[in-house]
């Protein structure tokens, strides 16, 4: 069995003027009962829910960097696993990679994969509600992509549908990672990752898909864009979707242009938003400092891809339209079994219909009110002849 962290909770949440609130981008995909007519929705008990939010999934990337942990100025420790479970569950992600982490704790609704390495821990979480691993030999790997350092975990999962959302593949590889730095500017060779590229590849083919997912620190420069990495560690396909190339890396050198390291890179999907969740000023102790070294913290990245149809490797593009950043390609073909597209027309004729009747009991309840009116002053003079 692979590394693993169970689903209970044992952390507190934020509190105080330290809270990660004052950093989060507050984009919750929830489905709230909290209006008025909130009575009218329950007729849609799930479907509403994910004709609206089933066509994402959301990926979380993090290296708060080993000194973070080993230093720990400031309580860093702290501060960051406080801020992954607010992250994790504020952003209702799928998907985590966190990295260079000494220790985590479990987060409700979520379990998690741990590769550890020289140094180096690799921990790939999963939302356990929408997602279920897939166990059979070859389907996943834990290992280290340079000797015995750098950590990787390559994971097939099913999609745990309706919660999933109904547009979301069936299958997906999912990898979290910790690349390797290149010699200069030069992008990785499939040499320099050999492993991690073997097991990707038997993952794929172990579960009959051709979607995958990866969530990492690259160590890639801007000059090398996500499309290459997807090429090099051999995605299935043309297609690449990824995070726009954003300053995350580091603290050390000013988050400097160049140092795109952070990245989500998937073979499928319509397109992909991206959020850096941590934004200048950043808290102090943010900057670890020991013996004239200052630590390399990231700031936390959230990507959002948006997928409109599951895609194949049959699916084609016009040139031009794989890049590095966020794009808009659409995907052909549905991928919508019988079963799913009848719980879509069953859920808008539903809503049609409580719309209709919400729009018929105002229209009859100002109707009742016209009538009253007319009917009080009738009323008055009969009650005035009686006395």
């Amino acid at each position: 069995m692979p590394g693993y962290v169970g689903q209970h909770h044992h952390g507190h949440s934020l509190q105080g003027p330290e809270s990660s609130s004052a950093f989060l981008r507050r984009k919750q995909r929830r489905c709230s009962s909290a209006s008025a007519a909130s009575w009218l929705f329950s007729l849609l008990p799930l479907t509403a829910c994910r004709l609206a939010n089933g066509d994402t999934m959301t990926f979380f990337q993090w290296n708060p960097h080993w000194e973070c942990f080993s230093w720990n100025e400031g309580g860093c420790a702290d501060h960051v696993l406080d801020m992954t479970t607010d992250f994790l569950k504020t952003h209702d992600v799928d998907f985590a990679n966190l990295v260079e982490l000494s220790y985590v704790r479990p987060v409700e609704g979520f379990s998690a994969m741990v590769s550890g390495c020289t140094g180096d821990f690799t921990y790939l979480y999963y939302n356990s509600d929408r997602w279920e691993r897939i166990d059979d030999q070859g389907a996943w790997d834990l290992g280290c992509i340079v000797g015995s350092s750098r950590g990787f975990v390559v994971q097939a999962f099913k999609a745990l549908k309706p919660a999933a959302g109904p547009l979301v593949p069936d299958k997906v590889v999912v990898v979290g990672a910790h690349f390797p730095h290149p010699g200069g500017t030069e992008p990785l060779s499939p040499s320099d990752v050999a492993h991690l590229v073997s097991s990707i590849s038997t993952a794929l083919k172990t579960v009959q898909s051709d979607q995958v997912v990866l969530i990492a620190d690259t160590n890639e420069f801007r000059s090398t864009s996500s499309a290459e990495i997807g090429d090099y560690l051999g995605f299935p396909g043309s297609e690449r979707q990824s995070t726009s190339l954003e300053r995350t890396c580091c603290v050390d050198n000013n988050f400097q242009p160049d140092t795109t390291f952070d990245r989500v890179i998937a073979n499928f999907g319509a397109s992909m938003k991206t959020d850096v969740l941590m934004n200048d000023p950043l808290p102090s102790w943010v900057r670890q400092t020991r013996g004239g070294q200052t630590g390399a913290f990231h700031k936390p990245l959230l990507g959002t891809l948006t997928v409109l149809a599951t895609t194949t490797t049959t699916t084609t593009t016009e040139p031009g339209s794989t890049t590095s950043t966020t794009t808009t390609t659409v995907d052909g073909g549905s991928g919508l079994s019988a079963g799913e597209v009848a719980l879509i027309v069953i859920g808008a004729l539903v809503l049609v219909a409580a719309v209709g009747f919400l729009i018929y009991y105002l229209w009859r309840q100002r109707q009742l009110q016209g009538e009253r009116a007319r009917d009080a002053p009738v009323a008055q003079g009969a009650a005035n002849l009686l006395a």
